[in-house]
């Protein structure tokens, strides 16, 4: 998948790169957006500003994302689609 990926989202196009502990993703002007750190479960811990979730890669590379809503008692799904 890696050491450099695009992904979508919202109409929005976000570059995935590796860095010395596991991703980082930047929007198209190079701004950090969030990292992605690699658990011990075959997933990863995203983190933004606003957020931090639950990620993985699907089998045809899209990153998803869970994020539990405390007020809701509820889990979002979001997909960020890979280029190929």
């Amino acid at each position: 998948l890696f050491p450099y990926t695009t992904l979508f989202r919202s109409g929005k196009k976000y570059n995935v790169a590796l860095d010395s502990k596991g991703y980082r993703m930047l929007s198209e002007d190079k701004k950090e957006e969030a990292f992605l750190r690699k658990t011990t479960t075959n997933s990863f811990i995203y983190q933004n500003k606003k957020k931090t979730a639950i990620g993985y890669f699907d089998v045809d590379g899209n990153l998803i994302l869970e994020t539990y809503n405390p007020k809701t008692d509820t889990i979002s799904f979001q997909k960020y689609i890979v280029t190929k």
